[in-house]
């Protein structure tokens, strides 16, 4: 049939669009809750650990003509990094204020462990490690880019999430593809673009039968 012709070019497009991000490990049911907040870092090596954050975006942009966005705040580590070009989601996982982040919440994830009795303290601390593999596409995310140098993170997943600046959330996940770049942006673009373009090779074939 003609949609048996049609089919291939939407598979075609649809495979192209809904490849699978990486996504972060299901967190173990007897891992330590952790309370530590990047925050508490002390201002040396917050201003310190900004100060890298914007480098690291200024260089992998390519440049700061590059640069669109490129702030960390280090009263709140709010912080932001979008280039012209998008940046490739191996370097997302790679900010140096999420990763500090990261560390942190491991340190004290390993510390609640070493004091509980074996046998569960071995494997307290393998959850730990496990879960907070910072630095990889496997790291839990961080709560902490902002729209603006003003705004406050949201620190962690949290239902009180409010909506900041242009309707986008305050607190996005720091280590999310950019919405230009992500998964979710490209299936958007397939579901609207896929079905028009299958119905307009569906009708063009149809012409050339009936021609």
């Amino acid at each position: 049939s003609l949609w048996s012709l049609a089919l291939p070019i939407v598979s075609c497009l649809s495979s192209s669009h809904l490849a699978s991000p990486s996504s972060t490990p299901a967190k173990p049911a007897n891992l330590p809750s952790t309370t530590w907040v990047i925050t508490s870092l002390d201002p040396s090596a917050r201003d310190t650990l900004c100060a890298r954050q914007v480098d690291f975006c200024s260089s992998n942009c390519v440049g700061v003509t590059e640069v669109l966005s490129n702030f960390c705040n280090a009263s709140t580590l709010a912080f932001a990094c979008t280039c012209k070009h998008p940046l490739s989601d191996a370097l997302k996982w790679q900010w140096p204020v999420a990763v500090a982040d990261c560390q942190g919440k491991l340190e004290e994830c390993q510390s609640k462990c070493a004091a509980e009795p074996d046998p569960s303290r071995n494997s307290c601390t393998y959850d730990c490690i496990s879960y907070y593999q910072c630095g990889t596409s496997n790291a839990p995310p961080a709560y902490l880019m902002t729209n603006n140098i003003t705004d406050v993170p949201a620190y962690s997943a949290s239902p009180t999430h409010t909506l900041g600046p242009g309707g986008s959330i305050s607190g996005m996940e720091s280590n999310a593809p950019n919405p230009s770049n992500s998964t979710s942006g490209s299936f958007k673009s397939y579901s609207l673009n896929v079905l028009p373009t299958a119905l307009a090779f569906f009708v063009y074939i149809s012409s050339i039968a009936q021609a």
